[in-house]
């Protein structure tokens, strides 16, 4: 029976280890679905921008070599986010799942790690890529007026993401991160260090031998005994230079009387402070036990509270980031529709 509670002890201990490394796994799928959605819809931006710089007007050898190289390295770059963030979305979770023990998951959780910083790396680059081939197109493609005014507008945008991305990295980044690997086992430590106390009284007990016990014993004796004469002898010397209080009279007792009696007279109320103060600690210690279950669950409430509010703040933040990448697309999409539909219109006029 013990050994089935120790085997059921260990199993949830890891069962319980490993749900908090699923956790993670959980964490980084979320990180590279989000990261593949706004890549793949800006590696289709890319594509057509780069099919349209084969109409380009001539004379500007340099702005259309640099439009190419823009417009593919954003290409470039979106099609690597997609890549590893499908492969490690796919095949994380099946390692962490099919591995040979509970090792695979923290060598999942590790790897997946590495790439999401590594396809965060490669975003911000296509990211960055892609604003200088917006740049550039407009310098190829329009007048000298929206020229202008788009370059502006292009670099206020950069800047704003920038900062805003620097802000938001700044406050909901941690600066230390902490890891739900386990590592060792507290179980087989704690053990551990228990034999290794109960070998060290065992080696403390057998370090005394039988023959060194009489000896022990009869040192302890005598200096038991040297330590009783001397204190003795010390003692005697110090009753000779004390001098007990002489006898004091009923006369001589009367003035002390008298004013414990008028102390008590003028200040009655000292004495019944006096009387009643163990009753009143008595009643403190009560009413501080009686309050003390209260005071623990406002604590705890508390607590929940900031918790909850903690967790809808991040609700709402996530749900602006979502309205605001969903409006995003929605007015690039009515953007190109029309610009679609004007580009079919001309060629129909023509």
């Amino acid at each position: 029976m013990l050994q089935a509670n120790k085997a059921t002890v260990l199993t949830d201990f890891n069962l319980e280890s490993l749900s908090i490394q699923f956790l993670e796994i959980d964490y980084f799928i979320l990180v590279f679905s989000r990261v593949t959605r706004v890549a793949s819809l800006l590696a289709g931006f890319a594509s057509a921008a780069l099919m349209q710089a084969a109409g380009s007007p001539g004379g500007h050898r340099l702005l259309q070599l640099l439009h190419i190289l823009a417009t593919g390295g954003a290409l470039c770059f979106m099609l690597l986010v997609l890549l590893l963030s499908t492969l490690c979305s796919m095949w994380g979770p099946g390692l962490a799942l099919r591995g040979s023990g509970p090792s695979s998951v923290a060598a999942a959780v590790k790897a997946m790690d590495q790439a999401q910083q590594t396809t965060l790396r490669l975003f911000n680059l296509g990211l960055f890529c892609f604003v200088v081939s917006s740049s550039v197109s407009a310098l190829l493609f329009q007048s000298a007026l929206c020229c202008c005014i788009l370059i502006i507008l292009y670099f206020f945008i950069g800047f704003e993401i920038s900062s805003s991305s620097k802000d938001i990295k700044q406050q909901l980044l941690p600066r230390a991160l902490a890891s739900g690997e386990i590592k060792g086992n507290p179980l087989a430590q704690s053990a551990a260090a228990a034999a290794a106390a109960e070998e060290a009284a065992a080696a403390a007990a057998d370090s005394c031998c039988p023959s060194d016990s009489f000896q022990c014993l009869g040192s302890s004796s005598s200096s038991s005994s040297s330590s009783y004469f001397q204190s003795r002898s010390s003692t005697v010397e110090t009753i000779k230079f004390i001098k007990c209080p002489a006898v004091q009279t009923p006369q001589q007792q009367q003035p002390y009387a008298a004013a414990t009696t008028q102390q008590n007279q003028r200040f009655p109320s000292l004495q019944q402070q006096q009387q009643q103060q163990p009753y009143l600690q008595q009643q403190h210690q009560q009413s501080f036990s009686l309050h003390e279950p209260n005071y623990q669950h406002q604590q705890l409430h508390h607590q929940q509270q900031l918790q909850q509010q903690q967790q809808q703040q991040q609700e709402e933040e996530e749900e602006i980031l979502g309205d605001f990448a969903s409006s995003a697309y929605t007015s690039i999409a009515r953007g190109l529709s029309l610009f679609l539909g004007l580009e079919g219109e001309e060629t129909g006029d023509t």
